[in-house]
């Protein structure tokens, strides 16, 4: 028996588009711990130059540490905020794509464009609780939430993309 189509339409709100954000920049990629720790060894070095007598070379790897790490997720949260507002997630949620997921590949489409791709074409996918995260390449991914799925459940649906991806272009957070 062939697996029916499953379909998504996926409406986003501001609450969903942040909890996106948050997860392929402090989940999925670890680029925010490195930087984290080259700001903490700045503020070491700071330190340690008050310790060996040069409190104003002290005071200037203390502040730049702290400039660093302070703009660097001020800049996030901000840009989120300026995104959010720019594509209209601060009101009612607001659909932006429908996807058709089929055992030869996938089908977005959205107001103005309409593509098909295979399942070879795909990067990555990540569960979590309520939805999925379709990576089509490392920096972009359609977010499939749980409520929004049409002929099945985000059961159904993890269980096509798993038989249609090999494990090492999967990942389950639950």
């Amino acid at each position: 028996m062939e697996t029916p189509a499953i379909t998504v339409h996926t409406r986003l709100t501001r609450t969903s588009y942040r909890k996106y954000m948050y997860f392929h920049v402090f989940r999925k990629d670890s680029a925010w711990l490195k930087f984290t720790a080259m700001c903490l060894l700045v503020l070491l070095f700071g330190l340690i130059n008050f310790r060996t007598g040069s409190p104003g070379l002290g005071w200037v790897f203390v502040l730049l540490a702290a400039y660093l790490l302070v703009s660097r997720y001020l800049r996030f949260f901000l840009s989120l905020n300026r995104i959010c507002s720019q594509y209209g997630l601060d009101s009612l949620p607001r659909t932006f794509y429908s996807i058709t997921f089929s055992p030869s590949g996938l089908d977005v489409s959205n107001k103005t464009e309409h593509a098909s791709y295979p399942w070879k074409q795909v990067h990555h996918a990540y569960r979590r609780p309520g939805i999925l995260y379709l990576y089509m390449n490392p920096q972009t991914a359609y977010l499939l939430p749980d409520g929004m799925i049409q002929c099945g459940t985000l059961e159904d649906l993890w269980n096509l993309i798993c038989s249609s991806l090999p494990p090492e272009k999967r990942t389950e957070y639950l």
